[in-house]
């Protein structure tokens, strides 16, 4: 986002102990206008289990993971019952990941990803209590064995020297042991990645092992969770499974596998089987294959998160093997045009050609959607896809820039580690980057914005730092710089967005750090803002806009913008003011994140919680 040429607010600030009151003459922005309105699929299917006994007992239970709650169909496709809903209190749901059922009782687990805890619920729904294993910043899958007893992962792939454990719990929440090494070996219970775990009739516990290409096996029924035996290879699991599922029955394993998007099939000894599914977008195709159950009717139950449905095929054991045999939905039910998911980042363009136009990253709907200016939804384009590379797979976009030079939209694409150029109607046209750490590479990177020559600048938030790139992808002399340190709002490191004024001087938010970094068009870190804000730092602050030589700094756990006078680019930086609080109401935020400001001085702020764009008017 580049300077605008909006003259600076009246600034002057009152010297105190750390307590800053708002500039003399400050004058609040009007609210003017909402842009989009909350839009989800139906289903987003995730972690799938079969429930046993109880109200639904023969029923498929899916995690919905984009719509924060649980839903439990009838092998015919009838929602029979839902429920859970967004939040923190017990029953809610920061994000469902993986569930198991008890087979004994019908008791139901649930990842509870955000929130960093595993939610037990009773067969028909009912919340009971939390448990929260001392690893369980990112415990993705469970799994439950015929004695009650639970197995919880700990595996995060996106930073390296991650732990691999998997916690053992009872049946009533109390700790018993744990186990797993992160290492290369697919013989000691090393670990490279786990991505789901399941149960056979023997109680023997299966491990997805992604990143080794293996399905390592443990005996829970001794105390150390002996290993028994592993198999698999790189030419049957790709490098992105997601998921295993064990039909008891028949002894059959079950491995969804996102990059071939099919489901790859083992007998519990180990024999490779082949596969089902297909890729694609008709009936009976996987782009997205996620989570993986066998219904007591001995269907293998397939969650497509990409298509918004379930697939339902026949047993290999069956007549007609690996038969697709129906959807749920019958027919996907995808995000409407407009609707957004968690939006992260917008930007305005002041290309003549597209001038006024908005562009938003629809991060959870894996999309970048364009309005009018007034909030006509114009066009839309990206999906989320297994091939990280393709031109138009989005993984969590959570940055958007326009080149004012010739319209070009550029995308900060946040899972993959992709920076993308389109055009202003969203047609493909470059890409560089990748998930790493190397120069060049991003890790979980968010915000994103184009300087006055063209140079891309891209926070590298995991990395902790910022780069500046050519729009070949080259890091330009002076840069990387380091930029923000520890965990910020959302779990993030490093900072999340950035504003370059006309001498190529920028501004990066850092939310662990309660501030935002300026540095010089060579790298040089020259000025830090945050003391004069009031009560000496920001609450998260998360995107930054400049309009001339005023900065709009969002604060996503304030719930508000505050604006800075930037008039010298070295400090000090006179505190304004600002606007803006916890609410649903016109004007009001939950957790704003990114925003921009168009030629004509008008303030975009995307209001993440409410799943819309509000348009202030200073």
């Amino acid at each position: 986002m580049t300077a605008t040429g909006l003259g600076m607010l009246a600034a002057s600030v009152a010297a105190g102990a750390g307590v800053a009151q708002a500039a003399t003459g400050f004058t609040k922005p009007t609210f003017v206008r909402t842009i989009g309105h909350p839009g989800n699929a139906y289903v987003y299917p995730w972690g799938m289990a079969t429930e046993t006994v109880g109200p639904y007992a023969g029923d498929i239970v899916v995690g919905d993971y984009n719509n924060y709650n649980v839903k439990i169909f009838t092998p015919s496709g009838t929602l029979a019952h839902q429920f859970g809903s967004r939040g923190k209190a017990l029953g809610q749901f920061g994000q469902p990941y993986g569930l198991a059922v008890d087979p004994s009782d019908g008791s139901i687990y649930v990842a509870d990803l955000n929130n960093k805890r595993i939610e037990k619920f009773s067969s028909s729904g009912v919340a009971l209590y939390t448990v929260a294993p001392p690893g369980a910043y990112y415990a993705p899958y469970v799994a439950v064995n015929s004695l009650g007893d639970l197995f919880i992962v700990q595996s995060l792939g996106l930073y390296s020297g991650s732990p691999n454990t998997i916690y053992e719990y009872d049946n009533k929440g109390h700790s018993l042991t744990a186990f797993g090494t992160t290492g290369t070996s697919c013989g000691s219970g090393q670990f490279g990645l786990i991505r789901g775990v399941d149960v056979d009739a023997s109680n023997n516990l299966y491990v997805a092992d992604v990143q080794n290409h293996c399905i390592q096996v443990f005996n829970t029924t001794t105390t150390a969770n002996r290993f028994v035996r592993s198999f698999g290879n790189k030419s049957q699991l790709s490098s992105n499974t997601r998921d295993l599922g064990v039909d008891r029955v028949n002894g059959i394993v079950y491995v969804s596998d996102a990059q071939n998007e099919d489901v790859a099939e083992f007998t519990t000894a180990g024999s490779y089987l082949g596969t089902l599914g297909t890729p694609g977008t008709d009936p009976g195709d996987l782009a997205g294959p996620r989570g993986v159950t066998v219904g007591t009717d001995g269907k293998v139950y397939v969650g497509d998160y990409t298509n918004w449905w379930v697939n339902a095929y026949a047993s290999p054991t069956s007549s007609h093997p690996g038969a697709y045999l129906s959807s749920i939905p019958p027919t996907p039910i995808p995000p409407p045009a407009g609707g957004f998911n968690n939006p992260t980042a917008v930007a305005v363009s002041s290309f003549s050609g597209t001038a006024g136009d908005v562009y938003v990253a629809d991060t959870f709907n894996q999309r970048i959607q364009e309005f009018t200016h007034i909030g006509t939804w114009l066009n839309m384009w990206g999906s989320r896809l297994p091939q990280l590379d393709g031109p138009y797979a989005l993984d969590y976009p959570r940055g958007v820039a326009i080149d004012p030079r010739n319209g070009n939209v550029w995308v900060n694409d946040t899972r993959s580690g992709y920076v993308k150029e389109y055009s202003s109607n969203g047609t493909f046209i470059s890409e560089f980057g990748g998930q790493g750490g190397a120069v060049g590479q991003f890790l979980y990177s968010i915000g994103i914005a184009i300087g006055p020559n063209g140079n891309v600048y891209v926070p590298d938030s995991a990395n902790d730092r910022l780069q500046v790139l050519t729009q070949a992808g080259n890091e330009v002399a002076g840069f990387p710089v380091p930029c923000g340190s520890g965990l910020g709002y959302g779990g993030y490191t490093g900072c999340t967005g950035v504003a370059v004024d006309a001498a190529g001087n920028s501004y990066a938010a850092a939310p662990g750090n309660s501030a935002v970094y300026v540095f010089n068009s060579s790298g040089i870190k020259i000025g830090t803002i945050a003391a004069s804000a009031p009560g000496g730092k920001l609450a998260n602050p998360w995107g930054v806009a400049l309009s001339g030589t005023t900065l709009y700094v969002t604060e996503a756990t304030g719930n508000r913008v505050s604006a800075f006078s930037v008039a010298n680019p070295a400090g000090p930086y006179p505190y304004l003011g600002n606007w803006g609080k916890l609410g649903t109401a016109s004007g009001d935020m939950n957790r704003p994140l990114g925003i921009t400001v168009d030629a004509s001085g008008d303030i975009y702020v995307v209001d993440y919680g409410n799943a819309r764009i509000e348009v202030f008017k200073p």
